[in-house]
């Protein structure tokens, strides 16, 4: 595992507005599924408001595909830094945090969604943007 790499990416997020209060000081899962928010949005500050604020005025169905999106991207920075990544406990944790936060319902073929967007050309590239985050300065 990329400790040190996944630590800068976190402090990067949070120097972008990512709130680490209710999290584990090092998420980087939390960082990353942000952070891709932060950039597909063009968002300026990658805190949780700005970021629900920009989603929840879209369509529900863009809303839906950029959480499948912002998994996928997790996935794939947890993967690149060595850090074991949980299918299946992260798709529940969408649909609870989908139906209680805010009234998003996701598609039951998530998962396989979220291996499809794993592939994604657009998603690999802002995952990119994600891991130079954690890179030296």
């Amino acid at each position: 595992m990329n400790a040190s790499r996944a630590k800068a990416i976190v402090a990067a997020c949070v120097a972008r507005g990512v709130s680490m209060e209710e999290r584990e000081p090092d998420d980087i899962r939390f960082a990353a599924h942000e952070a891709y928010h932060g950039f597909d949005l063009d968002l300026e500050d990658w805190s949780s408001d700005s970021i629900h604020e920009k989603i929840l005025s879209e369509p529900r169905w863009v809303a839906a595909a950029t959480e499948i999106e912002a998994r996928a991207a997790e996935w794939l920075v947890c993967e690149r830094l060595g850090i074991p990544y949980d299918l299946e406990k992260w798709t529940l944790a969408s649909f609870m945090e989908g139906i209680k936060g805010v009234g998003l319902r996701l598609p039951r073929e998530m998962p396989e969604l979220i291996r499809m967007k794993r592939k994604d050309p657009r998603v690999k590239k802002i995952v990119g943007k994600i891991v130079a985050l954690g890179k030296a300065r």
